[in-house]
């Protein structure tokens, strides 16, 4: 079955109930990644070289397999916003766990992702955040079309960027579970989080552990010496506004009232 939409398409799964992990690019998605990797690892004794390939590991590990995706929002795809699709079908039945971030946060980590690592874009962080390609109201869009088809799926989760800093441990707990990893793992969760702490995978992708993996060469910094083109940029939140000036930020202030949905509801300047 192809779901088609405009100028490009989308092919169903050949598992008929798989999990989906949805994320919009940069949202912090390879850090969730590896928690879950690492958990499903140290519980079912798998390969520790495997743990970015939740694919493999699922599938190994017995549960429904688990398929990552950005949707029809991958920043290598460079689809204007208009050609979006708002119809999930292809999701319906399935689950979905969905990994948002404050968008601003969003929009700057993926300006570097574009500049930086996959070179799409040789633009100003400014023209970037305007561009129907790849910026706010790109962004907004997915994140509303997301928002008014989180019925769709069987079952839905949705985690936080922000949360899993404040409190991983019932985060991962609660995606495990999600996931249909049965019985306590408190002990796993605990090292889980150490080991996708921000500086343990940085140095990872400074030795490039995971380099020649199937799957898995993304961790690998792009551009030797500067240290944005690194996957492990930053780990931070609330950290748009050393990089969004004032212009910037009143753009965004301006569009976000047409896309206000939950996936989209932070704080920003003017929120009423």
């Amino acid at each position: 079955m192809r779901i088609t939409n405009q100028s490009f398409s989308i092919n169903q799964f050949e598992d008929p109930t798989p999990l989906s992990y949805v994320s919009y690019p940069k949202t912090g998605s390879t850090w969730l990644r590896t928690l879950i990797g690492k958990s499903l690892h140290e519980i079912y004794n798998l390969p520790e070289e495997k743990i970015l390939d939740l694919e493999w590991l699922s599938v190994n590990a017995g549960l429904t397999k688990i398929v990552k995706t950005h949707d029809d929002g991958a920043l290598a795809y460079g689809f204007h916003r208009k050609a979006l699709n708002p119809l999930k079908a292809q999701y319906y039945g399935r689950k979905v766990l969905f990994l948002t971030r404050d968008f601003r946060d969003t929009l700057v980590s993926a300006y570097f992702q574009a500049t930086k690592r996959i070179k799409v874009y040789n633009g100003s962080i400014s023209e970037f955040i305007r561009d129907d390609r790849y910026g706010a109201k790109k962004l907004l869009t997915f994140n509303k079309y997301w928002s008014e088809n989180k019925n769709l799926p069987a079952q839905w989760l949705c985690i936080k960027y922000e949360m899993l800093h404040h409190e991983p441990f019932d985060q991962i707990k609660q995606v495990l579970q999600f996931i249909g990893v049965k019985g306590d793992h408190s002990n796993v969760i605990e090292k889980a989080i150490q080991y996708a702490e921000f500086n343990n995978m940085r140095k990872m992708e400074e030795s490039k552990q995971f380099t020649g993996q199937s799957g898995q060469s993304a961790l690998t910094q792009a551009i030797e010496g500067d240290k944005q083109s690194f996957k492990t940029r930053e780990g931070k939140f609330s950290n748009y506004r050393h990089y969004l000036n004032q212009s910037d930020l009143a753009y965004i202030d301006s569009v976000l009232p047409d896309y206000l949905c939950e996936l989209t509801d932070y704080d920003y300047p003017g929120k009423k």
